[in-house]
């Protein structure tokens, strides 16, 4: 279920998540993330209606399902600003991302839950072909 400035809506394009965390702000780097770190990124900017700013959202889906975590790519509000969007570890056709109005501000409340993110880690596992340090590849 989401929450949309203080009213509950069902979620019919999400996965749904009754019990778990609640998604606090917090301003995150973004990077390469150790899976035993906390599943949910904060991802905190200002990202302007130019030509760029189609291309964010895609950023924010890959960042979630490359590190198949939760992530939360929040933009400012404002008639050149908005559309901040929730991502969840693993999204297909039949689960999408959480999206925020184009321009308003405003609050969703999305919980999330660690069997989501095992379940997405168990039946998606390509992370196990991550190297635990690239520096190390042989230069070309």
């Amino acid at each position: 279920e989401v929450e949309e400035d203080g009213e509950a809506k069902p979620a019919t394009d999400v996965v749904e998540a009754s019990t778990g965390r609640e998604v606090a702000v917090a301003a995150t780097e973004t990077e390469k993330l150790d899976r035993t770190d906390d599943p949910v990124r904060i991802h905190c900017g200002a990202y302007y209606r130019d030509e760029s700013f189609h291309t964010w959202h895609p950023f924010a889906v890959t960042r979630a399902l490359e590190n198949q975590i939760f992530f939360l790519s929040l933009n400012r509000a404002g008639a050149q600003y908005g559309n901040s969007v929730f991502c969840w570890p693993w999204m297909d056709e039949n689960t999408g991302p959480v999206a925020f109005p184009p321009h308003a501000e405003a609050l969703r409340y999305v919980t999330v839950e660690r069997p989501v993110l095992d379940d997405a880690r168990t039946r998606y596992s390509f992370l196990k072909d991550r190297l635990e340090d690239y520096a190390r590849l042989p230069s070309a």
